[in-house]
């Protein structure tokens, strides 16, 4: 039995389920996963057949991306985000590269609406008041992905941060409840690095 564990970001499971599992997000081809697991490509082929059979909603949602890029060269995201993505007909590759964006937006996309929902919000409500005062109770100093680097003054409004990212208004306005609820992870310390 494998256990998750400190050592198992170097276990030969993950190092050849992470790029399959990740790079499906990215339209990942057999040519891609055989080149990033290191095996050849029917081997390739078949485990991501084996994936569709599995899971499959995976096949019909890449058929229906497919067609929004080819029909619209634009996908948008289940929060109306929209994402223009023109192509040259002549060019397969161009076609390729823009149908791999079209599937990370529409599966990144509405985390990334989700986590900017939870920032704004937090940002409108303590910003805001922190304006009449002489100083900024917190100044975000970087987002990257899903991460937040906060400059907090006073850790009393880390409560107040984690709530709103956890609750960001977006959900109330779609009238969306997750089964599993969001999580937040905070690191503290006196300097980032």
């Amino acid at each position: 039995e494998w256990l998750w564990n400190s050592t198992s970001l170097n276990h030969p499971v993950r190092k050849k389920s992470k790029p399959l599992t990740l790079g499906m997000s990215y339209g990942l081809t057999p040519y891609g996963l055989a080149w990033r697991i290191g095996c050849s490509e029917d081997e390739a082929a078949g485990i991501i057949r084996t994936l569709f059979r599995g899971c499959p909603g995976m096949p019909r949602y890449f058929s229906l991306t497919r067609e929004e890029v080819i029909r619209d060269e634009r996908c948008e995201t289940m929060f109306g985000k929209i994402l223009h993505l023109p192509f040259d007909k002549r060019d397969r590759w161009s076609f390729e590269s823009a149908f791999r964006r079209g599937i990370n937006v529409k599966i990144q996309g509405p985390a990334s609406d989700i986590t900017l929902s939870g920032l704004v919000d937090f940002e409108e409500t303590y910003h805001g008041l922190a304006m009449l005062k002489p100083h900024r109770h917190s100044i975000l100093v970087a987002e990257v992905h899903d991460n937040l680097t906060y400059d907090m003054m006073t850790c009393k409004l880390l409560p107040q941060l984690k709530w709103h990212m956890t609750h960001p208004s977006l959900l109330k306005t779609y009238r969306i409840k997750f089964l599993v609820p969001l999580q937040v992870d905070e690191k503290k310390g006196s300097a980032w690095e």
